[in-house]
């Protein structure tokens, strides 16, 4: 903490003698072909830091080429880093393609996001640096803002932060649990900005102290080059405050005991499940058996607790009837959420039926009686506590305004669709569901359908497939006295935001579960990504991670990022393989200043922004005055 502090405070000097000196913007020192280059430059060096070469120690440098021209002020600097940013994203983002052919259209939209990210950086950051906020500050300020950004607005991209280059050394990034990875990324940025910021000073020429007596050349220097030094000791002071926290945290949040788990993990290409011909539904289902008598013989005669199957991995959808008990006169004993009865927004997520047909019902009851028969059987083969992904129907019972019904008398009935985590005791029983909550677009929802009805294009299916998102985070637990832990289902692991919701006065998670479905990805570095992104969350945290993903990366990892077991030697042989995985997980308790405070960081790095702004408005306004 102590290095922190001076870290901290040695920035906030070297401040001060940036913003009084105010050095300006250096015209004419690169040619227009670098105004090009240097992006593009800066865009290799950061895809290098990334899976699959994953060379992160290149990204305390990867953008200093880009931000030396920022700094310089070199002319079309704006568009020449759209351009860095397009041909980043279009390189970084090509495993989506291999998802569907209507992916390609994704594929561009997202790069353009990421496009935008570099543009709008460049925009503001030159605002900024007029309004005499330092260099830097402004960068850290800005780039860590626009990431925040991506993670929340609600077609955004939380993959490729700065700080995911960095995943590697996350047992030793004790910052992590203060800030989040955002303070990772703003600690990358920062190094990349003090070293763009000494080129400047040093291409410029502003010292020369061998023209002058010794004297005033020291004193020269000092001017030159003083807030400079302070910042790169304020640097080197927080690299060094890392290791020291991350020693804090494991005295504070030690481990308390462990859960005895059973990952599963097949191996299943996306492409097999939306289309199984019956050479395809045969392998399939040899497969799922396989991996069941797998698990039956690991959880055997052991002191396993949980078995873990990836998301929507089971071959069935799991139904509810909430309308039987009101059409045999009974009073419900489940009221229709409101996510339930709006049928998911303009998502339109399930069908509503004016009228219900006879044999709907019926095919309805008959999937959930074949549900709970093969629920059962599981049970009888496993027999102990079971996580499994599934396709979720919910057929929910309502009246209009003035509690009419239709030409039936049995009233309206929605199916409503979920995507699902389903816990079952022992017996087979459901002890708890928990509903996905963040959805992918195009992937699980068509945002803007209602305005936008073109947008049914893009979609990958030919039938309406909309979840509708679950109503809040919730703990699933093993039991009355048993351990509690949260489930996040497939990219919910990438939102730096939705772990914290599971925390709350009256319970906390002992441990997290991820499951996932990544066959889309045909072995891609996606995989590698997922995982190197799924780390910042326990970290986050402080509490172990458990990943059950089809095609893998199946894993736990442990509350300081570490990955404690794979289900084979490497994350490269462990991807594209069906197996199943035995593992101890680490159980922790406490709070994290993350989990506490959320994204403090992004709020004070908001105010530098907003605050710099300001005082340029008042100037502006003062100058015009006069």
């Amino acid at each position: 903490m102590d290095y922190l502090l001076l870290g901290t405070g040695l920035l906030l000097v070297g401040y001060g003698g940036f913003a009084a000196r105010n050095l300006p913007l250096l015209q004419g020192m690169l040619s227009p072909r670098a105004t090009w280059l240097l992006p593009l430059i800066s865009a290799a060096l950061l895809w290098c830091s990334y899976f699959p070469l994953n060379w992160g120690e290149l990204a305390w440098v990867a953008l200093v080429p880009w931000l030396l021209m920022l700094r310089c002020g070199a002319p079309k600097s704006y568009a020449a880093s759209f351009m860095g940013g397009l041909g980043f994203g279009l390189v970084a983002l090509q495993w989506m393609r291999y998802a569907h052919p209507l992916m390609y259209g994704a594929w561009g939209a997202l790069a353009l996001v990421l496009a935008l990210h570099w543009w709008v950086f460049a925009l503001v950051t030159a605002g900024l640096i007029r309004a005499r906020v330092p260099w830097t500050w402004s960068a850290p300020a800005v780039w860590v803002s626009l990431e925040w950004l991506r993670a929340n607005v609600d077609i955004g991209f939380s993959w490729y932060f700065l700080a995911h280059t960095q995943h590697d050394y996350l047992p030793y990034l004790g910052l992590v649990p203060i800030t989040g990875a955002y303070g990772v990324s703003a600690l990358v940025m920062l190094v990349n900005a003090v070293m763009a910021e000494a080129l400047v000073r040093f291409i410029s020429g502003r010292a020369r102290p061998q023209e002058v007596a010794l004297p005033i050349s020291v004193g020269r220097v000092w001017q030159s080059y003083g807030d400079l030094a302070l910042n790169v000791a304020g640097c080197l002071a927080l690299l060094a405050a890392n290791p020291f926290l991350a020693g804090r945290w494991q005295q504070e949040l030690p481990p308390q005991g462990a859960v005895s788990v059973v990952i599963v993990q097949p191996n299943e290409p996306q492409d097999v499940r939306n289309a199984p011909t019956a050479e395809r539904q045969r392998r399939s289902m040899e497969q799922f058996k396989d991996l069941l008598r797998q698990a039956r013989d690991l959880s055997q005669g052991s002191s396993v607790e949980l078995v873990v199957w990836p998301e929507t991995s089971m071959p069935f959808d799991w139904v509810e009837i909430r309308a039987e008990e009101r059409q045999n006169g009974a009073t419900p004993t489940e009221q229709v959420s409101s996510a339930e009865k709006n049928n998911g927004g303009e998502n339109g997520a399930g069908r509503k039926f004016e009228s219900a047909e006879p044999e709907e019902i019926q095919q309805a009851r008959a999937g959930q009686r074949l549900a709970q028969t093969i629920t059962r059987e599981l049970a009888r083969l496993v027999f102990t506590w079971m996580l499994l992904g599934v396709n979720t129907q919910v057929y929910c019972w309502e009246r209009d305004g003035q509690g009419a019904q239709d030409k039936t008398g049995s009233g309206r009935l929605r199916v409503v669709r979920y995507n699902s985590a389903l816990l079952l005791d022992p017996q087979g029983q459901v002890a708890g569901r928990y509903d996905k909550i963040y959805r992918i677009p195009f992937g699980e929802y068509l945002p803007l359908r209602s305005w936008l009805p073109w947008v049914q294009w893009l979609s990958p299916y030919s039938y309406e497939y909309s979840i509708t998102p679950g109503s809040g985070a919730q703990t699933l637990q093993l039991g009355p006295l048993g351990k509690r832990f949260g489930v996040l289902i497939c990219y919910e692991d990438t939102v730096p935001h939705l772990p914290r919701q599971f925390f709350s006065p009256s319970e906390a998670p002992d441990f997290f579960v991820n499951i996932s479905n990544d066959g889309w990805f045909h072995g891609s570095e996606e995989h590698e990504q997922h995982l190197a992104i799924a780390r910042f969350r326990a970290a986050e945290t402080r509490r172990a991670l458990v990943r059950s993903v089809n095609m893998g990366i199946s894993a736990v990892i442990d509350a300081d990022g570490t990955v404690l077991a794979l289900p084979q030697d490497g994350w490269q042989q462990s991807k594209s393989c069906a197996g199943v995985l035995a593992a101890e997980v680490p159980i922790y308790s406490g709070t994290t200043w993350y989990v506490r405070w959320g994204d403090w960081l992004v709020a004070l790095f908001g105010s530098v922004i907003a605050g710099g702004y300001l005082i340029a408005a008042v100037r502006f306004i003062s100058q015009r005055k006069k």
